[in-house]
């Protein structure tokens, strides 16, 4: 009797080890399935949302291209140049975003290298300024600057430096109010060169702010602003930041405005060779990467 029920007991822990095994396989599963299902997504949404960002500046080179043809003797020489102005603008714009997906799509694959040379941070956000005044110039915004008189030449990627600070730029003209200015700004810390892009629109969410450098993360919702973009734009910033070294974070108050930074070492002061999109993120003061910043002033 006593061997039959230890047997029966034996039987039924095993029973239950086997059921709990098979729990926690399923929870695996499910978990595994919801991460596809969120990857097909995310691909369904970039697929969505590039396609049309990228149409919409193509469809306007068509239609530019197409009045230039039809009209050539009735218009004035203003109204062409006017016309070419607009084309110009519109291919640079499908060339940018063109160049967004290509750069994201390298150094998420660790196939991008940093082509580092000696370079002065102030002109690489001064020539992205000047990139930037078209757009500015369309939105009826402004700029300030100011910019700090001491930094030293640092070892980066130049290219890639102003395409990052050309994004933050573009970011802020977009959610600029008319008639308002997009501040520009360069300063010295400790161990840090400061970029620092502010504008005055209507600020992020704090519970926004903390996925607003993620893949596809937007920041302000679409009710808020017709100005939602392919998504990847604070996230190359983000990846080509670490790829120097560097951080890149937020500070925004809700209908006030935010302030975009990137942070870059002064060691870089110090000649490097090139690197590849594998390179160390190098860690923030505190020893770690340097995490979002959410603050109460924009």
């Amino acid at each position: 009797m006593l061997n039959m029920f230890a047997e029966h007991v034996g039987a039924v822990i095993e029973r239950a080890e086997t059921m709990e095994r098979l729990g926690s396989r399923s929870r695996e599963l499910e978990q595994v399935n919801q991460q596809l299902a969120e990857t097909n997504r995310m691909k369904d949404l970039f697929l969505s949302t590039a396609s049309h960002e990228l149409k919409t500046p193509l469809t306007s080179v068509i239609a530019y291209s197409e009045l230039l043809d039809e009209n050539q003797e009735r218009l004035s020489k203003a109204q062409r140049s006017e016309f070419l102005r607009r084309l110009r603008g519109e291919a640079e714009r499908l060339l940018g975003l063109i160049e967004d997906i290509l750069d994201l799509t390298r150094i998420e694959s660790g196939k991008l290298t940093l082509k580092r040379a000696m370079v002065h941070v102030n002109e690489v956000v001064n020539g992205a300024v000047e990139t930037s005044r078209n757009l500015a110039a369309k939105h009826k915004v402004a700029f300030k600057t100011s910019y700090h008189d001491e930094l030293p030449a640092l070892s980066i990627d130049e290219v890639k430096l102003r395409q990052a600070v050309v994004n933050l730029i573009v970011n802020a003209i977009k959610f600029s109010p008319e008639g308002r200015s997009v501040e520009v700004i360069t300063d010295r810390e400790p161990k840090y060169v400061r970029i620092e892009i502010g504008d005055r629109g209507p600020g992020i969410q704090p519970e926004e702010a903390t996925h607003i450098f993620e893949l596809f993360g937007q920041g302000v919702s679409k009710a808020e602003s017709t100005s939602a973009g392919v998504g990847i734009g604070l996230h190359l910033v983000k990846r080509i930041c670490e790829l120097h070294g560097g951080h890149v974070g937020v500070n925004s108050t809700p209908g006030e405005g935010s302030r975009f930074w990137i942070r870059l070492p002064l060691s870089l002061a110090t000649p490097m060779p090139e690197t590849d999109a594998a390179a160390t993120v190098e860690p923030g003061p505190s020893g770690a990467p340097e995490p979002v910043e959410t603050a109460h002033a924009a």
